[in-house]
């Protein structure tokens, strides 16, 4: 298995406590996998709640 470099930086995020989503789908509609770039990352601590 093979990691990207954006892979490695989203997983190097989550070690430092925050997670990651990816909402540039429409109506700005959230995921927390994505293949390819993503024009709007979302990263917060993962303890904060997500507002929606």
């Amino acid at each position: 298995m093979s990691s990207t470099p954006r892979t490695n930086y989203v997983k190097m995020l989550a070690t430092l406590g925050l997670e990651c989503t990816c909402c540039d789908g429409a109506g700005g509609e959230c995921r927390s996998t994505w293949d390819g770039s993503c024009s709007k990352l979302d990263c917060r601590p993962w303890k904060q709640p997500r507002h929606v």
